[in-house]
């Protein structure tokens, strides 16, 4: 099984999200980000947990996306919908930039 790490999904959600304009049910992104990380059949159906019907996959493509919502690039919208906010539409990252970017910005904030 070729497992992936949460950091990443960082750059394949980006550009899955802007090839679809910025916005995107949470089934396009899946299949995007799973083309663009090349994530082997056995990675994208084996459950991550015995008592859980969330696969391994899946569960990192939603702590990425928090991750990424907590660094203000994108925010979910009406249920399974992922929309980039201006910031995750202008700025320019290198995956390791993005990769970055997150770790220092990432963090949920507390209020």
């Amino acid at each position: 099984m070729n497992k992936k790490t949460e950091s990443d999904f960082y750059y394949p959600i980006l550009l899955s999200l802007k090839c679809f304009n910025g916005k995107a049910n949470k089934e396009e992104i899946s299949a995007a980000t799973q083309i663009l990380l090349r994530a082997s059949k056995e990675y994208v159906e084996t459950a991550s947990g015995p008592k859980t019907l969330e696969t391994k996959f899946m569960k990192d493509l939603n702590w990425a996306g928090n991750r990424m919502g907590h660094a203000g690039l994108l925010k979910k919208v009406r249920g399974s919908h992922w929309e980039l906010t201006p910031l995750g539409i202008s700025k320019q990252f290198t995956q390791e930039e993005l990769k970055d970017f997150i770790f220092s910005n990432g963090r949920k904030r507390r209020k």
